[in-house]
């Protein structure tokens, strides 16, 4: 008589077969990593649409190269002491680590493997798609923090800065880019946006 544990083995076994012939997938990218060059010419990529939080940067927002190619030479090679080496813009301590760089070498034992799956390439920093994903998050930034303008009007004014194709379009500014004496980190936003529901309830306000 096969016990329950020696089944449970079998299977275990037999599941751990079948995620080992599946293939693998290469994941592709989006090509950005060695397409923007820094200054001076012949400096070599800026990496400047490349992931690169808690790394060293410069006053121009570009990461540090060195700092940016120890992190990839930490991920590809899967070495715990390679991490360590990684420069940071604030090292310990009391500075502000990497948060969970090596997760995804982790091992599931539940489901797939990681690498067994791919995502498609994501858009370029300079694709409308992500110009169209920026103007949304400021929009769902103003819609959330200022009750003033939840309303119909405004929803529809934010769904316009997208066209029908998702492409995002010019914001139309009915205040004339007028200062703005509301304080806060969305004030600037106003100014570019303008008008929500055609009576902005801060344009020319005090």
């Amino acid at each position: 008589m096969i016990t329950r544990r020696a089944q449970a083995r079998t299977l275990r076994r037999e599941a751990a077969t079948w995620a080992y012939l599946r293939p693998h997938l290469d994941q592709a990218t989006n090509g950005e990593e060695g397409r923007y060059p820094a200054a001076p010419p012949g400096s070599g990529p800026s990496y400047i649409a490349s992931y690169s939080k808690r790394l060293p940067h410069n006053a121009f927002g570009e990461v540090d190269p060195t700092a940016y190619r120890a992190m990839v030479r930490a991920l590809v090679a899967g070495s715990p002491e390679g991490f360590e080496q990684i420069p940071l813009a604030h090292p310990a301590p009391g500075g502000r680590p990497l948060v969970n760089p090596q997760a995804g070498l982790a091992y599931d034992l539940e489901g797939l493997d990681g690498p067994a799956l791919a995502m498609p390439p994501p858009p370029r920093i300079d694709s409308l798609e992500v110009a169209a994903e920026v103007a949304e998050l400021y929009w769902m930034a103003l819609l959330r923090v200022h009750g003033a303008v939840q309303t119909r009007p405004a929803r529809q004014h934010a769904g316009g800065a997208r066209g029908g194709d998702g492409r995002a379009r010019e914001p139309r500014d009915r205040c004339r880019h007028r200062p703005l004496t509301k304080a806060g980190p969305s004030s600037g936003l106003w100014t570019l946006l303008g008008s929500a529901a055609g009576e902005d309830p801060w344009c020319g306000r005090s």
